[in-house]
């Protein structure tokens, strides 16, 4: 379904045909939304769009299809369009708040929420949301007991003051609410991957794991036929596949040795850029690029799901190191371009992908690393969208076409060259602990699952160090702490070596 049965021109009347016409549209758009069509309810979408241009319902329900699709920037624009169509709704701006929130557009996102009623409990709602993700936790918190005040019956308000608790770091509480969500509403998908979320992060992976409706809700497998839930594969093909970021498939491909080691023979399909380097990742007998045909297969999955599908806990994790291996001949070229650069050489990464909300949260700035500039260590470059300003800032030294291809070939041998890596939580980290790297990872004061709570280490990667915010958006102290931590080892180094 991907055009309007009839050729209409948005100057036309919208008669009492076209109208049915219209709900007709907008009723598959929702129905392929609630499947996790994409491109199904945008096609329909747009079709009921070209019958009414200035529609609420359709231009609202492209704003929600660009958000699940990660396109923040064209869910601000959907959701302002039908904010600037109709001033007085309430759900368009509440709409229109929430996308630039997910992008965190925060400040806009406070003045279109001061413009509504202050005493509607959604306004509230949505108002101390957004102040909590501003680091006003007080007053953010404040709002959302409030909301919860005057709807205690909301699963949605419910949820949403979890949300604030988990922010704050008042894990339990916020554990309690959830539960308290689920059961005004156990069929609210949206609480219950948040509450999937937390048990993660407080370590309990078969709790977290559990609910696979809600985790495939939120982010649909691209292959649902033959999935794997853990049946016997000795014999068997077994087709792993890449569907979510790079970091993801960096840290998950780990699994296919121990797939292999079951008796599976494993197939790897891959975003084209990456299979060179991971052309050698032991227990793989065939590679595909993910626009290739499908391959033959037993059983498939997602690769972000095999610690479900194994069962796997913290203790139990396969973290063996290292599962990649760099280019022995770009590894002779990095050495030999960075020549008479002092050591100890530091890898440094300090920005995410901007697409992604969390990506965001977790960058900081080349100002904020200026104490590890100052620290004495020679700064190697491993971001690689940095700018000539960035890098004249830091003092870094780098090559100047790192990686132009996306394959990650000469970020593996930078590191394979460097005594430690300090980076964000992005794809850097994940190959660095892949290549049994020395890790100083940054993290923010909202951190990922997969770091869990409070740790300073992670089983994932055994040669990783975390060092957290100690407040919303402040990386003072977890940087400060990160360069100590760097003399610190360099000096036993020295010693131990001497």
């Amino acid at each position: 379904m991907d055009q309007c049965p009839h050729a209409y021109s948005p100057d036309d009347p919208v008669d009492d045909v076209s109208a049915w016409t219209e709900a007709m549209w907008l009723a598959a758009a929702a129905l392929s939304e609630a499947r996790s069509d994409f491109a199904g309810a945008s096609a329909a979408y747009h079709a009921a769009l070209r019958l009414d241009p200035i529609g609420g319902e359709a231009l609202l329900g492209l704003a929600r299809v660009a958000a699940r699709t990660m396109n923040h920037d064209a869910a601000i624009e959907w959701s302002r369009r039908a904010h600037h169509a109709h001033p007085g709704d309430l759900g368009c701006a509440l709409q229109l708040a929430s996308h630039l929130e997910a992008a965190r557009q925060l400040d806009e996102a406070l003045a279109v929420l001061g413009e509504l009623p202050a005493e509607e409990t959604r306004v509230r709602e949505a108002l101390g949301t957004c102040l909590v993700l501003q680091g006003r936790l007080d007053e953010g918190m404040h709002r959302l007991r409030h909301a919860v005040e005057e709807a205690p019956e909301s699963c949605q308000v419910r949820t949403s003051h979890a949300i604030g608790l988990w922010r704050c770091h008042e894990r339990r509480a916020a554990l309690r609410e959830l539960e308290r969500a689920r059961a005004l509403d156990p069929h609210d998908l949206r609480t219950r991957f948040v509450l999937a979320h937390l048990h993660l992060e407080l370590g309990d992976y078969l709790k977290g794991y559990a609910d696979r409706e809600a985790i495939d809700a939120m982010y649909p497998p691209g292959i649902r036929a033959r999935r794997w839930h853990g049946e016997p594969v000795d014999g068997k093909t077994l087709l792993l596949y890449d569907q979510h970021g790079i970091g993801d498939t960096l840290q998950m491909v780990r699994y296919a040795e121990v797939c292999a080691q079951l008796g599976a023979r494993v197939i790897l399909k891959l975003r084209p850029a990456l299979l060179p380097l991971l052309q050698g990742v032991r227990g793989v007998d065939e590679w595909h690029a993910m626009d290739d045909a499908l391959p033959a297969f037993d059983y498939q999955a997602r690769l972000l799901d095999l610690p479900a599908v194994l069962r796997n806990t913290p203790e139990t994790i396969p973290n063996s190191v290292p599962y990649l291996v760099p280019c022995a001949q770009r590894v002779r070229r990095v050495v030999q371009a960075l020549a008479g650069i002092p050591k100890p050489w530091i890898g440094v990464a300090w920005r995410g992908n901007p697409q992604q909300k969390d990506g965001l949260i977790r960058s900081c700035s080349v100002a904020d690393l200026e104490p590890l500039a100052r620290s004495g260590f020679s700064l190697i470059n491993l971001q690689l969208d940095a700018t000539p300003a960035e890098l004249e800032r830091l003092g870094a030294h780098g090559l100047p076409d790192l990686d132009r291809d996306g394959a990650f070939l000469d970020s593996a041998a930078l590191i394979a060259a460097c005594d430690a890596v300090v980076t964000v939580d992005t794809a850097i980290a994940h190959l660095a602990g892949a290549l049994a790297a020395r890790v100083y990872l940054l993290l923010p004061y909202w951190g990922d699952w997969r770091w869990q709570a409070d740790r300073p280490d992670t089983p994932w990667y055994p040669g990783m160090r975390l060092f957290r915010q100690a407040r919303p958006h402040d990386w003072r102290s977890a940087i400060a702490s990160t360069v100590d931590a760097l003399h610190h080892s360099h000096y036993h180094h020295r010693k131990e070596t001497s």
